[in-house]
């Protein structure tokens, strides 16, 4: 094992800690504090900076460090901007993209091929990793039906059977006792509001 190796290791280490981190006070919060991101992205910078300047041609790396970052930098921003996700992540993707540009080189491509974008490739595998929520939700509103004996769509009959679909995979339902300001409501006023 050499010194690039270690800087990877520590640059993993290091996201997966603030990743870890971050997630725990989304989700107790509804918020994540800019906090993590001024300490990660310094970090980030400081460990690509070292790998950049032990790789065998440091001048090509800080010009691929530079394409690849300048191009994932603005796809976050797109997406941060027409709304597609909120602030955090943005922030989020855009350390991971100054601190992994590449994939590690101690962890083997599954296929031995690697997207060069690596930070894309991290949003592309969240993105497919959140459909597991799918059958979460669906059973989850199942037990809740079975639980209080209730009509899952009830007070929103009137609606399509695909926003009836939609909502009872995409949602979760809750009494509205239980409903916490954060909460993203899809039933108002007897119309599921989520799909518009």
């Amino acid at each position: 094992m050499n010194i690039i190796d270690f800087v990877e290791i520590a640059k993993i280490i290091a996201c997966l800690f603030f990743l870890s981190f971050s997630s725990i006070q989304d989700y107790k919060e509804r918020r994540v504090s800019n906090v993590v991101f001024v300490i990660l992205l310094p970090i980030a910078a400081i460990l690509s900076g070292i790998d950049i300047f032990l790789a065998s041609n440091p001048l090509g790396q800080l010009i691929n460090f530079a394409i690849y970052t300048s191009i994932s930098i603005a796809i976050f921003y797109v997406i941060y901007f027409v709304g597609l996700f909120g602030g955090a992540d943005a922030k989020m993707f855009i350390a991971l993209t100054i601190a992994m540009p590449w994939p590690p080189k101690i962890v083997a491509p599954l296929l031995g091929q690697s997207f060069p974008f690596f930070s894309i490739s991290i949003l592309n595998n969240s993105l497919l990793s959140s459909v597991s929520i799918l059958p979460y939700a669906f059973l989850s509103n199942l037990g809740w039906k079975m639980r209080t004996r209730s009509q899952l769509f009830e007070g929103v009959e009137k609606e399509s059977a695909i926003k009836k679909i939609g909502s009872l995979i995409f949602c979760i339902k809750k009494e509205k006792v239980k409903i916490k300001p954060y909460d993203m409501v899809a039933e108002e006023n007897g119309r599921i509001i989520l799909f518009k």
